[in-house]
């Protein structure tokens, strides 16, 4: 899985990714063709201890009320979304400088949500550690993470073992329906 078989398929979807990095520090910000409001953002590092853990810190995508008011035109994704190109772009670039492992939390903002949250990062690959509660037993949980919530880790070789042929396939079903489209 290459970055620019990543970009690709955001553009075919109709979005571009921009990245940001200073040192283990990288920012992905995704903006809608045209557009210079940025749709969604993801902040990440690479932790110094473990050696080869990738840290996602945030990632968040405006939903289409937010970003395009009420219009009923705008981007649209039949594959993977917005947050699972973002993901496998920093996935990508991590592994670039030596990471194996990746974790995020699934923050418990609400009940739903943090079902939500945790059921999408599983269906990508991310495996359940731990809950991080609100207790002492947890401090350097909360510590590192700031929140409570579904702590989560992907092994990264098997995400690009498992997605890079999914990803290829989405490539050609997007220019398919691109082609289609222009007929």
């Amino acid at each position: 899985l290459t970055f620019n078989e990543i970009e690709e398929y955001a553009l075919l979807s109709g979005i571009i990714i921009k990245n940001s990095t200073i040192g283990p520090y990288l920012r992905l910000d995704v903006y809608a063709i045209g557009e210079s409001t940025a749709i969604g953002y993801l902040t990440a590092f690479i932790r110094p201890l473990p050696i080869g853990l990738f840290h996602l810190e945030t990632i968040q995508v405006k939903n289409r009320r937010q970003t395009l008011g009420f219009k009923r035109s705008g981007w649209t994704i039949d594959g993977p979304g917005i947050s699972f190109l973002m993901g496998t772009w920093a996935l990508r670039w991590a592994y670039d400088r030596g990471c194996n492992r990746a974790q995020l939390l699934a923050v418990d903002d609400s009940p739903r949500m943090q079902r939500i949250l945790t059921k999408l990062y599983s269906s990508f690959g991310f495996k359940v550690l731990r809950y991080v509660k609100d207790e002492v037993s947890n401090t350097l949980d909360r510590i590192v993470w700031g929140a409570v919530g579904t702590l989560m880790e992907i092994d990264m070789i098997e995400f690009m073992k498992v997605w890079t042929p999914r990803l290829r396939n989405f490539i050609i079903e997007a220019k398919l329906k691109q082609n289609i489209s222009n007929l």
